[in-house]
C-alpha cells in the first residue's frame, strides 16, 4: 500500500465521509480518552482562574498591550456568550474527531497534544504550547472557523488579517517542536457547512517566535500597559468607535475608561449588533438619542 502524504489529507477525510469506513477498536481506544477530555475541559472551563506563570503560544501573535492586560488585569471577567463557548466546544470536539478521520484514510497521526516550551537563558519556561498533532510529518494546527475566517486559509489570505495571531502560533509550534520540517499547516473545517480545507506555510514566512517570546515575557513585567492595540475608527454618523479589534477584547471598558472624557465607552445596541462608542459626536444614528447630561437614553 502506498504511503499517504499530508497534500491527499482533504479528499481522502473526504472518501471516508462519502464511503464509509468501519472504525477498528483499537482506533477508538486511542481517541475515546481524548474526546472525553476535550468536552470535559471545555464545558468545565478548566483553564478558567489558571495562574498565569507563563505566555501561552497562542498569545505570540496577539499584540502587546493585550498580552500584558492577560497578565495583568487578571480580575477582568470574560464577556463571552453562552453561544460562543458552544462554538469553542464545538471545536475541541471537531479537533480529534479530525485526527481520527485522518487515520481512517491511511494518513500517519503522530504527537497528539505533544507540550512544547520556550526557556530563557536560566532554563525558566517563559512560553509553553500543546500542538495538535504531526500529521505525515507535518505539523498541524486544527481549527474550526466561520464562514468568513474559513475563506481566509481557503484561499490563503489568512496573513493579511490575521486578527487573532494564528500563524506566530503554528510558526511556535514548527520552529520549537520536533521534528521542524520546512513548512507546518492549518488544517481548518466550516463549521457551518462542513467544508474543510489546509493551507501550508513555508518556514521562512514565520515570524521568529523565540525573540516574540523573549519581548513579551518583558512586556507583561512592566507596571504600566503599552499604547493601545488599535486607534478608534469613525462611524458613518459623525461619532467614533472601537475597532473591530478593541470589540472583540474583554478588556475594551478598562483600556478605553478615559474615552468620552472620561466616561468610558458607551455602548448603541443596532440591528447589526453592538458598537462600541468612544468619542459621541454631534450626529447620533437614528432612533439613538442622548439626555440632557449628553448620556445616551436608556435603551440606545
Amino acid at each position: 500500500m502506498t504511503k499517504k502524504t499530508f497534500n491527499t489529507l482533504i479528499q481522502d477525510i473526504e472518501k471516508v465521509l462519502l464511503e464509509g469506513r468501519p472504525v477498528p477498536p483499537s482506533l477508538w481506544e486511542k481517541y475515546e480518552p481524548i474526546l472525553r477530555e476535550s468536552i470535559i475541559s471545555s464545558i468545565s472551563q478548566d483553564r478558567q482562574g489558571e495562574e498565569r506563570k507563563h505566555l501561552w503560544a497562542s498569545e505570540l501573535g496577539l499584540p502587546d498591550r493585550k498580552v500584558w492586560a492577560n497578565h495583568n488585569w487578571t480580575d477582568v471577567e470574560d464577556d463571552i456568550r453562552y453561544n460562543a463557548r458552544a462554538m469553542f466546544l464545538f471545536g475541541h470536539i471537531w479537533e480529534p474527531l479530525y485526527l481520527m478521520l485522518a487515520e481512517l484514510a491511511g494518513h500517519t497521526v503522530e504527537q497528539m497534544q505533544e507540550r512544547i516550551e520556550i526557556k530563557d537563558d536560566d532554563g525558566n519556561v517563559i512560553c509553553s504550547g500543546r500542538r495538535d498533532a504531526v500529521i505525515d510529518g507535518v505539523p498541524v494546527d486544527v481549527k474550526t472557523a466561520a464562514a468568513r475566517s474559513f475563506a481566509k486559509f481557503k484561499d490563503g489570505t489568512l496573513a493579511i488579517n490575521d486578527l487573532f495571531g494564528y500563524i506566530p502560533q503554528l510558526g511556535f509550534y514548527l520552529q520549537n517542536g520536533e521534528p521542524s520540517p520546512d513548512e507546518a499547516a492549518f488544517v481548518v473545517a466550516d463549521r457551518a457547512m462542513g467544508h474543510m480545507t489546509t493551507l501550508t506555510i513555508v518556514k521562512e514566512d514565520f515570524p521568529d517566535t523565540k525573540e516574540r517570546a523573549k519581548h513579551l515575557w518583558n512586556v507583561i513585567q512592566q507596571p504600566e500597559p503599552p499604547e493601545k492595540c488599535y486607534d478608534s475608527v469613525p462611524t458613518t454618523y459623525e461619532c467614533k468607535k472601537l475597532d473591530v479589534g478593541c470589540a472583540y477584547c474583554k478588556f475594551k471598558f478598562r483600556c478605553w475608561a478615559d474615552s468620552n472624557d472620561g466616561q468610558g465607552v458607551r455602548t448603541i445596541i443596532q440591528s447589526s449588533g453592538p458598537q462600541y462608542i468612544v468619542e459621541i459626536g454631534k450626529r447620533l444614528p437614528a432612533g439613538i438619542e442622548l439626555d440632557e447630561h449628553g448620556e445616551l437614553l436608556a435603551g440606545s
